[in-house]
């Protein structure tokens, strides 16, 4: 819902979000990123799922004819998944109990970091589907591969701001713009397990690190 609601206040840099970093960190820049997203894992998955209900139980499909006649995303698609969410995960309970475990932590402080402008801009395709899909992992495979003059940045931030494992995580597909198949449901659900640890680790070093500043 809150990311259905486009006039909802950005999380990652809301006021209280923004006075926790400068009580953690030094030198904060004006901008903001949710590091690990829960969602775009998401939506792969339902994305197969409703490709495959459509044909059966007569949902809505996923796509839509965009421009020059090619099929897109649907842009109502997080309304679909939100209306159909008991179909989607119809046999997949473990899968759904990781999917909570995982968007329960998303927009905790753990999962956040403030960010200088352009870190998640148009110039660095941060988010874009092709080159990295929002994984911090192919983000920073991109920025070296394109030599872009943000990963100094992000190569000088990920000690002080305790992000090395986010960083590191692999994904659960070997390309951003992978589409889920039969075979990759255990690789996703490591991949979710591996995610809700390294965010865990990182609230746990947050807390032991600042507790006894505060």
């Amino acid at each position: 819902m809150y990311r259905i609601n486009s006039k909802s206040q950005e999380i990652d840099s809301s006021p209280i979000v923004k006075e926790a970093y400068r009580f953690c960190f030094k030198d904060i820049p004006g901008f903001a990123d949710t590091t690990l997203n829960a969602l775009n894992p998401l939506k792969t998955f339902c994305v197969f799922r409703l490709k495959k209900l459509s044909k059966i139980d007569k949902l809505a499909y996923p796509f839509m004819k965009g421009k020059n006649n090619k099929w897109i995303l649907r842009d109502d698609l997080l309304i679909l998944i939100l209306n159909n969410l008991d179909e989607i995960f119809d046999g997949y309970a473990e899968l759904k109990d990781k999917f909570d475990s995982f968007s329960n932590l998303m927009y905790c402080f753990a999962n956040l970091i403030p960010a200088p402008k352009g870190y998640n801009g148009i110039t660095q395709q941060k988010g874009d589907y092709k080159d990295n899909n929002d994984y911090p992992y192919f983000y920073y495979q991109s920025l070296k591969k394109r030599e872009d003059p943000m990963l100094n940045w992000v190569d000088e931030h990920l000690e002080e701001y305790h992000i090395t494992g986010l960083y590191n995580l692999e994904p659960p597909f070997k390309k951003p713009d992978h589409r889920f198949e039969d075979g990759d449901l255990d690789n996703l659900i490591l991949y979710i397990q591996k995610a809700i640890s390294a965010i865990e680790e990182r609230a746990d070093w947050l807390t032991k690190t600042y507790e006894k500043v505060g």
